[in-house]
């Protein structure tokens, strides 16, 4: 997991009021999540999204308000299958 904050960290992305999250999933795969989060924000280069099938989290790298944007939609995905 810390290679994976690492390799985020050095992906280039702008100076400034940069955050990196980390979500554990309760319920969804990460993979799933991260296809689904990263989609909605595919034309913003400055969002990252990742994921790490070990722990089932994904990795979001953005600056706060989008960030917030991203935990309220993991949440939202984050849900038992019925």
């Amino acid at each position: 997991m810390i290679a994976l904050l690492v390799a985020c960290l050095a992906a280039g992305l702008p100076a400034g009021e940069t955050e990196v999250r980390i979500h554990p999933l309760k319920s969804a795969r990460a993979a799933d999540v991260e296809s689904l989060v990263a989609a909605a924000f595919r034309l913003r280069p400055d969002v990252r999204i990742t994921s790490d099938p070990q722990s089932n989290s994904v990795i979001a790298t953005a600056d706060a308000a989008t960030i917030l944007v991203i935990e309220e939609m993991i949440r939202k995905l984050d849900v038992p299958k019925e």
